[in-house]
């Protein structure tokens, strides 16, 4: 099996077991690094390995739609079935691309991205040149050889499964991206396998067309949030490579003694799940709580004394509470807690157009008539918790905020129509507007 994009690598054991447990563990922790298992998501794999298993030898082609909130482990998920089945040697051979939408210009860059990943390599004549791999080509260019592509079957040609990330990023007024790249699998020995991943489970029944819906089919597969259990879980299965012996220590060593007591990953564990279930919000909380502990220990008397023993690094419950309040009254977060009153209402009211959209970013005078039904329906004006503000007002507090980087917006546009979005992350910014005396009653809860 061929891949015209390298999957993210896995952990190497022989490089963590050069590095200290404290170390290794904070390897470990890190959100880019890979396990080779994934704890928590075995039916959705099985169903996608399922899935990708029987297009690739049946020689068929395909849609897969997979969805769930960020940080659920759907595209680790998927890298980790293509990994199995390019290490199968008893699947076919079949050729891998991934197209990020938000790793693109536009969304028409994703037809270069693939036809760059099928184009056939140009050969010399001559048997001592070697093979070149094909020029850059335009979207439009692209397109054309695309169509051309899977309109001609080849017996030769391999399955192509193609995992399109972050399609929300993909839409385009048109929606002629997306019809293509639903439509082509559908085409007789196109032998493509379309895998498109989302955050948002309706996306297709709001945002596209009945065509492209058809296309799309009906193979869906949900991611969602983690359980603040199974985050322990994950934290767990991260935590006991630490147990790897160094190789500056012999095989018969005791192995060290846990990092973290398991009360405090249950803290942890509990308290992302309490917002958003994500595990790379877990993953970088304990390993914050590990930094949090090491400094205190590096800082107190008894360190540089002379003859001393290394500190015992030990995570407790304390130091897990103090480094989640620390993440969680830091950053953007912090900012949200000192607007006004109007200002979180209009935050509320991205994140809340946005979501309901399934889009990240919404015309402003969506998020204008979302703050005024709000405010009108809360009553908020007659409690005389907020005062009356006038559009144009408003449109000044949406430049505020975006001079603060709390919210993203077409700065070359000054109408209503301008597209905005939040720079904050939904759980950090309900958990925050959730500390609001007059607005905690109105702000749902992420799960």
């Amino acid at each position: 099996p061929t891949s015209a994009n390298a999957l993210p690598p896995l952990l190497d054991a022989r490089e963590l077991a050069k590095l200290s447990p404290f170390d290794r563990a904070k390897a470990l922790l890190h959100v880019s690094a890979t396990p080779e298992s994934l704890p928590c998501r075995d039916e959705q794999r099985e169903r996608i390995r399922q899935f990708l298993g029987d297009a690739i030898l049946g020689r068929t082609g395909g849609c897969l739609y997979v969805h769930g909130v960020p940080g659920t482990g759907k595209t680790a998920t998927v890298h980790s079935v293509v990994r199995e089945l390019q290490k199968d040697e008893d699947m076919d051979a079949f050729t891998f691309v991934e197209i990020n939408g938000m790793k693109i210009s536009e969304p028409m860059a994703a037809f270069s991205h693939l036809w760059s990943a099928l184009a056939p390599s140009s050969t010399s004549s001559s048997s001592s040149h070697a093979s070149t791999p094909p020029r850059k080509t335009s979207p439009k260019a692209a397109l054309a050889a695309l169509e051309h592509h899977f309109a001609n079957p080849d017996p030769a040609r391999p399955t192509t499964v193609v995992l399109v990330d972050e399609l929300d990023q993909m839409l385009t007024k048109r929606q002629d991206v997306l019809y293509n790249f639903f439509n082509w699998p559908h085409v007789a020995h196109s032998r493509l396998v379309v895998v498109a991943v989302a955050n948002t489970m309706d996306l297709p029944e709001r945002e596209l067309s009945g065509k492209i819906r058809s296309r799309l089919g009906t193979n869906r597969i949900p991611f969602q949030p983690y359980t603040w259990a199974e985050l322990k879980r994950i934290l767990e299965a991260r935590l006991a490579l630490v147990a790897l012996p160094s190789s500056s220590t012999s095989t018969s060593s005791p192995p060290p003694p846990p990092l973290f007591d398991d009360v405090a990953l249950q803290k942890i564990a509990k308290s992302v799940a309490g917002i958003s279930g994500d595990a790379r919000k877990a993953l970088d909380v304990a390993r914050r709580t590990l930094d949090r502990v090491a400094l205190r220990l590096a800082a107190s008397p008894s360190s540089g004394a002379a003859g001393s023993t290394a500190p015992v690094v030990r995570c407790t419950i304390q130091d897990a509470t103090a480094a989640y309040n620390d993440m969680t009254r830091t950053g953007p977060a912090t900012f949200v807690r000192r607007q006004s009153t109007h200002a979180k209402v209009l935050l509320l009211a991205v994140a809340q157009c946005a979501k309901r959209a399934g889009v990240p970013d919404v015309e402003l005078d969506t998020v204008l008539a979302w703050h005024g039904d709000f405010v009108r329906q809360a009553a908020l004006v007659d409690a005389r918790a907020l005062y009356p503000a006038s559009r144009s007002e408003l449109v000044g507090v949406v430049a505020q905020l975006h001079a603060q980087r709390l919210v993203a917006t077409e700065s070359q546009r000054l109408d209503v129509f301008q597209r905005v979005r939040a720079c904050v992350d939904e759980g950090d910014l309900f958990a925050a507007l959730r500390e609001d005396e007059v607005l905690k009653a109105h702000v749902p809860k992420v799960l």
